[in-house]
């Protein structure tokens, strides 16, 4: 089963990176401040994600923490690959389970490989053809059904 991992050591630092800029954009402009130009260039080298965008933190406690969102700032992004019914119906059927940037990381991961709404499937599934209350199963079996149309 995939799951991300990231450099434990590294996420200190990305968080005291991501609570400057935080700060910083809630303070003084963002276009043209060299402060945050400097910050996003060094959680690009931390996460070693060239398009990381030091704006995708602006206000990201209205959200989330801030430890889940510099974890998912160090997650390698998704790679697409084929995945098999088995492997859907696990992480699909395990994935509330997981801790906040963990199961955002798959969610992710799944739409990418699956090219499905992963998200309505399972917070709307009535959107989706399913119950309301469809168990998690049921949501995965739907999903599988779905990615062979």
């Amino acid at each position: 089963m995939e799951y991300p991992k990231i450099d434990m050591e590294k996420l200190p630092k990305v968080m005291d990176l991501i609570e400057k800029a935080a700060s910083l954009m809630e303070e003084q402009e963002i276009e043209g401040n060299k402060k945050l130009e400097d910050i996003e260039k060094e959680l690009q080298r931390l996460t070693g994600k060239a398009d990381l965008q030091v704006i995708e933190f602006d206000h990201y406690w209205a959200a989330t923490s801030l430890e889940t969102v510099a974890k998912e700032a160090l997650f390698e992004k998704p790679k697409k690959r084929i995945l098999l019914p088995e492997e859907v119906k696990e992480m699909v059927v395990h994935i509330l389970e997981q801790e906040e940037a963990v199961m955002d990381w798959q969610l992710d991961f799944l739409g990418v490989c699956t090219a499905l709404p992963v998200t309505d499937y399972i917070f709307y599934p009535d959107d989706m053809g399913l119950s309301r209350e469809a168990s998690l199963e049921e949501i995965a079996e739907k999903m599988i059904l779905d990615m062979q149309k």
